[in-house]
């Protein structure tokens, strides 16, 4: 697994990929690629741009506000690609399941899943597959931190995001791909840090196939007040 490294810090560094930083619910397979990025306080940068999703793409994630229950599917506009774009809730479920079971290993309290950070992750992930990036930051330069704090409707204090992507020939596995995703991410000290701070309570999960290329987003959040 490609992961990229990094701290937790104040704020969100400027281009590349990084790492962007919540268990209640309210045949080889290809290498993947991951990055993380963490933010605290809440900072808005001069100039970012909006983010720009397709109307279909914002009504179709609109949903799944008691988290991930069931495969959903679109096809996409054919300038943008002839490939179906389909959601994963069972890869999904999985991360939840594993994340909150290695926060458990380390004592640490296991993480509520939102649907607000999980409807940002799957759009984040449809967004990437769609426009053909793999980085924290749209191309119009929106941060995670504006994603996720525009998608919450509450207040966060901190927020968190890890990233993983493949592409491959091979079918993917929508059984081993949890495992395989949340093992690479604490292979990497800056996704692990995401995925073990104390800080965080809340978590969402977006994951996005687009026939054989995968995007996962994993996003976790604070909330300063209910």
């Amino acid at each position: 697994m490609l992961g990229a490294g990094g701290a937790s810090a104040p704020g969100w560094p400027g281009g590349g990929t990084g790492n962007s930083g919540a268990g209640t619910v309210r045949g080889a397979l290809p290498q993947g690629r991951s990055a993380h990025q963490t933010s605290g306080r809440r900072r808005r940068p001069p100039g970012a741009g909006a983010l720009v999703l397709a109307a279909l793409l914002l009504i179709l994630l609109g949903g799944a506000e008691a988290g991930p229950t069931r495969r959903q599917a679109v096809r996409a506009p054919d300038h943008q690609t002839e490939a179906a774009l389909e959601f994963l809730p069972e890869v999904e479920k999985g991360i939840f399941r594993l994340t909150n079971q290695v926060r458990r290993q380390e004592g640490l309290p296991t993480l509520t899943w939102d649907p607000a950070l999980a409807r940002a992750a799957r759009r984040h992930s449809a967004d990437m597959l769609l426009r053909g990036y793999f980085q924290h930051e749209s191309p119009e330069g929106r941060t995670p931190r504006e994603r996720l704090s525009a998608a919450a409707p509450y207040e966060l204090t901190v927020t968190g995001e890890n990233l993983w992507g493949t592409r491959s020939s091979q079918p993917l596995d929508p059984e081993r791909l949890p495992r395989i995703i949340v093992e690479s991410w604490l292979a990497s000290p800056g996704h692990r840090a995401n995925l073990l701070n104390p800080a965080f309570t809340d978590l969402g999960v977006g994951v996005a196939r687009q026939g054989t290329t995968l995007r996962a987003t994993q996003v976790f959040g604070a909330p300063r007040a209910r």
